[in-house]
Formats: C-alpha cells, sequence, structure tokens
C-alpha cells in the first residue's frame, strides 16, 4: 500500500502510530469510505470464525507499541475511539487498527473495524488485513494496481465534497507558530512527563480579499527516552533504515491532521503555499522527549475561496465541512450541540504501551484461515 508524501516531507516513525486507513477514512470522508459487509450495513455479514489452532510460532523479542485514540470527528460528526498496535523487528512490521464509531450514527456505521498492515522486507511484499471478514491482500512493496473507481453502491452516502469555488486559490496571509514549555508535570501510563503547548494560527486570504483564519492548538505530554522506549526504537530505528526511511526524533504533527488539510487545501491552496504552510512545523523541535499523550483541537474560520461558514463556526454551516455532511443526514448526525464554539476537528493520542517484548512470528503474515481477495 503506498502513501504519498511529497506534499509535505517525511513524518516521524513514531507518529505513524499509526493509525491506519480505517481512522484516516473516517477522519477525512467519514462514512463515505467504510468497508461493507460486518462493518456496516450496507453489505453482508461477516462469515463466521473457524476454529483456530494453538499459535505454537517462534516468539521473538518485538518493539510493541500501543496507543489509545479518541475523536470528536469533524465538527461533532463521527466521532470515534479505538487502539493501534505496531509491532516492529528489523525487517518486518505489523500495525493493526481496532476502531469503534462513538456517536449517534457513527456507531452503526463503523461499529468495531480491525485491519492490519503487514510489511515484510524479507519478501517483498505487504499484506492488508481485514480481521473481521477473514480476508486479506497481497501486494509488492511498491503496491498493487489500483482497480478501477467504481460508484457507491445504492445507499451509501458519497463521500462529502468540498465546497470551495472552483478556480479560487489562497496565499498565507500571516503564519504564527509558538511553542512553550509549561513546567506541569504528570504520570501517564507509568511514563513521568512534562508538558508543551503548542499555538499555531494562520490567515488565508483569497484573490477578493476574503478571509480565513485556522488556529491548531496542541498540548503534547512528552516522556525523556528511558531504556525501555530507546531498545524498542532501536528496532523501529533498524526497520526504517532498510526500508529506505530516514527517521526523525523531532516531535512533529500527527499525521492524520496533515493528510486532512492536503485533502482540504489540495484544491484551493498551489502546492508551495501548502509547503510556506507546514514550514512553521520546524519549531516543533523545541518539544523535548517523546509524546506519550497528544491532544489536539483545530478550529477554521471564515469564507476565503467560499469554503467555510458564518465566522465563528469553524466551518460547521452549509459551506463547511461539518455541513456537507450533516447534508447527508438531512441536518445532523446527533452529535452537534450548542453553545461554545465545536472544533472541526478534535483528537486524542495516548501511548498505553512502548518496549521490546516477544511476539509470536505467526503476527507477521495472514492467518491460514484468512482468504486471499486479490489475483496472484
Amino acid at each position: 500500500m503506498r502513501h504519498d508524501r511529497r506534499s509535505v516531507g517525511k513524518m516521524p516513525a513514531r507518529y505513524a502510530m499509526r493509525l491506519g486507513a480505517a481512522a484516516v477514512a473516517l477522519l477525512i470522508a467519514g462514512c463515505g469510505a467504510m468497508p461493507q459487509g460486518a462493518l456496516g450495513p450496507f453489505g453482508s455479514s461477516a462469515p463466521a470464525a473457524a476454529p483456530v489452532a494453538p499459535d505454537t510460532s517462534p516468539s521473538v523479542p518485538t518493539a510493541v507499541h500501543v496507543v489509545a485514540l479518541t475523536s470528536d470527528g469533524i465538527a461533532g460528526f463521527f466521532p470515534f475511539d479505538g487502539t493501534t498496535t505496531t509491532l516492529t523487528r528489523a525487517d518486518m512490521r505489523r500495525e493493526e487498527s481496532a476502531i469503534k464509531g462513538t456517536g449517534t450514527v457513527s456507531r452503526f456505521l463503523m461499529p468495531n473495524t480491525a485491519t492490519a498492515t503487514i510489511t515484510r522486507l524479507d519478501r517483498k511484499l505487504v499484506y492488508a488485513l481485514d480481521i473481521a471478514r477473514a480476508e486479506y491482500t497481497e501486494c509488492p512493496l511498491t503496491g498493487c494496481v489500483a482497480p478501477p473507481t467504481q460508484p457507491p453502491p445504492r445507499g451509501q452516502p458519497e463521500q462529502p465534497r468540498s465546497s470551495r469555488e472552483p478556480g479560487c486559490t489562497m496565499r498565507v496571509a500571516s503564519n504564527t507558530f509558538n511553542v512553550r514549555a509549561t513546567s506541569q508535570r504528570k504520570t501517564v501510563n507509568g511514563f513521568d512527563t512534562e508538558q508543551y503547548v503548542v499555538d499555531w494560527n494562520v490567515a488565508l486570504e483569497d484573490p477578493d480579499k476574503r478571509r480565513s483564519t485556522l488556529q491548531l492548538t496542541i498540548d503534547f505530554w512528552t516522556t525523556p527516552v528511558s531504556p525501555a522506549i530507546r531498545d524498542a526504537m532501536a528496532l523501529e530505528a533498524r526497520f526504517a533504515r532498510a526500508a529506505a526511511a530516514s527517521v526523525d526524533r523531532s516531535a512533529a504533527l500527527p499525521p492524520q491532521f496533515v493528510e486532512m488539510m492536503n485533502r482540504y487545501f489540495a484544491q484551493s491552496m498551489s502546492a508551495a503555499e501548502r509547503t510556506a504552510l507546514f514550514n512553521a512545523v520546524k519549531q516543533m523541535d523545541r518539544v523535548k522527549g517523546q509524546p506519550i499523550v497528544t491532544q489536539m483541537r483545530l478550529f477554521y474560520r471564515g469564507n476565503a475561496c467560499g469554503g467555510a461558514a458564518d465566522e465563528g463556526a469553524s466551518g460547521a454551516g452549509p459551506g463547511g465541512v461539518a455541513g456537507a455532511l450533516s447534508s447527508l443526514f438531512g441536518g445532523g448526525s446527533g452529535n452537534a450541540s450548542g453553545g461554545a464554539e465545536r472544533p472541526l476537528m478534535s483528537f486524542t493520542q495516548e501511548v498505553k504501551s512502548w518496549r521490546v517484548e516477544p511476539a509470536r512470528d505467526s503476527q507477521f503474515a495472514p492467518p491460514p484461515q484468512f482468504k486471499r481477495t486479490n489475483p496472484g
């Protein structure tokens, strides 16, 4: 499964923490890209699980990275929570996500998704597992040829389209990025952490002088590198080197945020402007230690290129992202509430465990009872 990172550059290995396709799809596309069958009401049920023989495969020291995820969704639509578990050795990696919707609508559309991606550098293969359906695909490291795009099945909403005016471009009128240590400390899951606060404010302007403002606030709770984390990072770094990837140790934005911003601004901001927008992130090197908790809130206000709702609505009105989602359900998902301004997106990730421990070889291959669904 190939990912195009050219528009924003490299993301740090530890933040590949790794939401996987399910979480990113939920953040970006709502229900439009969700799996069928057991993962939603639009297809058939998943087959019953067959009995599995006891696992007697060798147990080998492996870097295990477990992260809890929570999001209020986009403007309150499609909230979810879940866990990602990443197992890494020098020449193989397994990234597994278990995500479930927590909102009035999302809990039915995505009651419990369980997916995994296994990268085998030694075999030059990538396996994508749909655990609930006991199915998988097998592709070379360079990726499979994508099948022709099919229209959504009848009864499944299409992915919301951007409301931005065609051909309208924005420029970055101002861009301020501040990072500060608060001297606050607390213990999180056995990690001794200290707090850093990030405040990023961007003003965007279109040719008609209409403006929008983007505000991102992040609370980082970071920990010094302990021997247990150092051992795990060493294995992760060996994998990264073997995969011809670089490992950046500076803190950076969670990749799901960067992906969302790339998609949201792709049609109304040039690649150069998007690059300039994210250049401020270089100040993240002032955040010391490894992030254990990352709490992020994104606000978007204004109407540059016609892409947001009334001032102060964070894109939650009929012209914004939430408006597009709301229109799919006749006015709302049941998660919205009045009162204080709601972020366009909020997201929390918390490291539950990060150390080297034994893991079975079987974790790095599709189970024998799984059915391959692509040709090969």
